[in-house]
């Protein structure tokens, strides 16, 4: 009987401890030119080296296995005329204003398919100190059918991150 009442309050103890999360801690992107950064889930890989950019793998979950890869761009260019612009930018939509943390930026939507291969690219586009700054979100997948199903989860991907951003 006394070691029932040990198991009981033992359960009732380990009830109350806190949960751990699901994910690592997250990681910090800082940049230095110009001086920006952001936090993204600790699971992600930030890969650097033999790159033109640096850029940020996610890995693809069991339930979104239609994913091939998806990933975070992050594309700096001296000079404001190197910004994505609608004369340059004759894929996608119009681009919306957007704030985030008080930080104006330009949403870039695009969907494109080639050789079986769908991309979904949404780009947040802001200048600063003379830079023109692209956080590139790309969602790859390979055509399975007819019509191709566009990847769910991507807008709470981008959220997490964005919400993040400082300048």
């Amino acid at each position: 009987m006394k070691t029932y009442f040990l198991l009981l309050y033992a359960f009732a103890f380990l009830a109350f401890l806190p949960k751990t999360k699901d994910h690592p801690t997250p990681k910090l992107y800082k940049s230095l030119q110009p001086v920006f950064s952001f936090e993204y889930a600790g699971y992600a890989i930030l890969e650097t080296e033999d790159a033109p950019y640096p850029k940020i793998s996610f890995p693809i979950l069991e339930k979104e296995s239609d994913l091939e890869e998806k990933y975070l761009a992050i594309l700096v260019h001296q000079g404001n005329d190197n910004c994505p612009n609608l004369d340059n930018y004759a894929a996608g939509t119009a681009p919306k204003n957007v704030s985030i943390n008080g930080i104006a930026f330009q949403r870039w939507e695009s969907f494109e398919v080639e050789f079986g291969n769908i991309y979904e690219i949404i780009e947040y586009v802001t200048q600063k100190e003379g830079y023109c700054i692209c956080l590139r979100f790309c969602f790859h997948s390979v055509q399975s059918g007819s019509s191709p199903l566009p990847f769910k989860g991507k807008e709470e991907l981008i959220a997490e991150v964005m919400a993040t951003i400082q300048m």
